[in-house]
C-alpha cells in the first residue's frame, strides 16, 4: 500500500530527502541495484535471475500488497533506495497489537553511510505511530550486518534477542529490535517531540 509522499526535513538543509510512491518507471534504477551482490547479500533472497520485468511486477506490487507500505527513498530527486513496514498480518497477531516489520535498502552504494536509511526508518516511524495507527515496529537485521543493527540501537530500538532461520536452505541467525508507540514518544527524534 501507498498513502502519501513523506518529506523528511531533519536530514539536511541543502539535500532533499524524501519518501515517494513506488513506480514501475525506477525499475531500470532497482534491477541495476539488485544485481549487485554486494547491494542483496542481507535481503535473504536470491535476485540474479530478475528481469526488468519481474522488477516493474515488483514494484506495481508494492502499491498493491494490502500487508504492507511501501515508499521508495528519493535524494534530490533521484531514487536511491526503498522502506516498506511489511508483514503487518503476521506480526500484529504475534504480538496482539497492530505491528508491522521494516525492510530497508539503500541501493546505491555511493549513498551508503550517510544516513539515508536511518533517516528513512525515522520518518517511516513518524508516520506509522502517528498516523498508521501502529503500536509496534519490529526490525531484523542479520548478525554479520553491525551497520544496519547499529543504527537500530542508535535509533533507539529495543534489542529483543536472536532468532535463527532458515532461507534458501541456510541456516542464518538475526537480531532482532522492536521500538513500541510508548517509547517512540519518548525519542528525539519523534514528531510528538516536535509538537
Amino acid at each position: 500500500m501507498y498513502v502519501r509522499d513523506i518529506d523528511i526535513d531533519f536530514y539536511s538543509k541543502t539535500k532533499r530527502l524524501r519518501l515517494v510512491k513506488p513506480s514501475p518507471l525506477y525499475a531500470p534504477t532497482t534491477i541495476q541495484w539488485i544485481s549487485r551482490s554486494e547491494v542483496t547479500k542481507y535481503l535473504g533472497a536470491d535476485f540474479s535471475k530478475m528481469t526488468v520485468d519481474d522488477e516493474v511486477k515488483h514494484l506495481e506490487g508494492m502499491v498493491d500488497d494490502s500487508d504492507c507500505y511501501s515508499w521508495m527513498i528519493e535524494l534530490d530527486g533521484k531514487i536511491v533506495g526503498n522502506i516498506e513496514i511489511n508483514e503487518i498480518k503476521e506480526l500484529s497477531q504475534k504480538y496482539g497489537v497492530k505491528t508491522g516489520a521494516f525492510c530497508t535498502l539503500i541501493g546505491d552504494p555511493p549513498n551508503w553511510r550517510k544516513g539515508l536509511g536511518s533517516s528513512a526508518k525515522k520518518a517511516a516511524s513518524n508516520w506509522a505511530f502517528s498516523e498508521g495507527d501502529f503500536e509496534l515496529i519490529e526490525a531484523k537485521a542479520y548478525i554479520q550486518n553491525v551497520r544496519s543493527w547499529g543504527a537500530l540501537d542508535k535509533l533507539g530500538y529495543h534489542y529483543e534477542g536472536n532468532e535463527k532461520g532458515d532461507v534458501d536452505g541456510n541456516s542464518v541467525e538475526w537480531k532482532v529490535y522492536t521500538l513500541k508507540k510508548k517509547d517512540w514518544k519518548e525519542l528525539s527524534w519523534s514528531l510528538k517531540q516536535h509538537d
